[in-house]
């Protein structure tokens, strides 16, 4: 408990901390606040800031719409991928968790990206089979 409180304690003193030196910073440079908020108002409504806005929204598009593909398509822990594993006959939960992360790496990284639809997918197994083989 003690040593629990301690790294807690050390954990808020560093954010304190990091307070204390933002603060200074911007007491040392208060004559430089205002022209620095004029830069921000005066820059964010340029085509070159528009051009950004959209690139930023694209690849986090793109990141959304390829993690939600990698959820549904590999199951992850949503569906009977679990109870195979949890069923599975191996030496330990240690190999059968790394088998575990294996699939779901050759799901997402080697097959999703290799097929048009959802309904194109082969089943877990018989991925793992294929590729291995």
């Amino acid at each position: 408990m003690a040593v629990a409180f301690s790294l807690f304690a050390s954990i808020a003193g560093f954010g304190i901390g990091n307070m204390a030196a933002g603060t200074l910073v911007l007491a040392l440079n208060a004559e430089a606040i205002p022209a620095a908020f004029s830069l921000i108002f005066t820059h964010a409504f340029t085509p070159t800031a528009a051009t950004g806005g959209f690139a930023g929204a694209a690849v986090w598009a793109a990141i959304l719409f390829g993690v939600a593909r990698g959820v549904f398509s590999n199951e992850a822990g949503l569906g009977s991928a679990p109870l195979a594993h949890a069923a599975a006959l191996c030496k330990g939960p240690l190999s059968q968790g790394l088998v575990a992360m294996l699939v779901t790496f050759i799901d997402t990284i080697i097959v999703a990206p290799s097929r048009r639809s959802p309904s194109a997918s082969p089943a877990h197994g018989q991925a793992v089979r294929r590729l291995l083989s």
